[in-house]
C-alpha cells in the first residue's frame, strides 16, 4: 500500500507510508471473511525535510517554517502495527459486497481505526474474452473512512478493479 500526497501549498511534500500484512481467509461460496495483522513504516521525516528546505535564500530571505497542526498530526502518525478484518458477501453472481475494518497503532501512541465497504460488479460475465482468459474480473467502488487522533478524519472513495488469472 502506498499513500501519498501533499500536505498543503506551502510545504508540499509527499508523505509515504509502505504496509506489510497477512491474511487468513475462510471462503464460502455466499461470503468470505478474513482477518490479518499489519505492520507499517513510513519514511517522511518532517523534522529531516523543514531543515533541508530552511537553509534556502541567503539572509533576511530565508525561508523559516513554522509549525502547522498537519505536522503535529503528521509526526504522530508513523511507523505502526495492527490489524484488518473484513466480509464480503456475493449477493448476485454479477454483484457483490465488502465491509472491512483496520486499527493502527502507532509506535508513538497513536491510533487510526478506519472502516470501508464497498460494492463490486463482475465484468467478466459480459465479455467473451475475459471469460476465456481469466479467473475473475471485478470492478469496484469504495467508500473508506479513517479516524485520526480526535478531531481528524480522513475520507476516501475509491475506484477498483481486480483481475485474477
Amino acid at each position: 500500500m502506498f499513500l501519498g500526497g501533499n500536505l498543503d501549498s506551502v510545504y508540499n511534500f509527499i508523505d509515504q507510508k509502505y504496509s506489510l500484512n497477512a491474511k487468513l481467509t475462510y471462503n464460502n461460496p455466499k461470503y468470505v471473511f478474513a482477518i490479518g495483522p499489519v505492520f507499517s513504516f513510513k519514511n517522511t521525516s518532517l523534522s529531516a525535510l523543514r531543515k533541508e528546505f530552511s537553509n534556502i535564500g541567503v539572509g533576511e530571505k530565508a525561508l523559516t517554517v513554522e509549525s502547522t497542526e498537519c505536522e503535529e498530526l503528521f509526526n504522530k502518525t508513523g511507523s505502526s502495527i495492527g490489524y484488518q478484518s473484513g466480509i464480503g458477501f456475493l449477493l448476485t453472481p454479477s454483484w457483490g459486497l465488502n465491509f472491512g475494518h483496520n486499527l493502527d497503532v502507532t509506535f508513538k501512541g497513536a491510533y487510526t481505526p478506519s472502516f470501508n465497504s464497498s460494492i463490486a460488479f463482475n465484468l467478466r460475465e459480459l465479455f467473451e474474452k475475459l471469460i476465456e482468459n481469466t479467473e475473475n474480473v471485478w470492478l469496484s467502488f469504495e467508500y473508506s473512512i479513517s479516524l485520526i487522533e480526535k478531531n481528524h478524519s480522513t475520507h476516501d472513495i475509491i475506484l477498483g478493479l481486480a483481475v485474477g488469472f
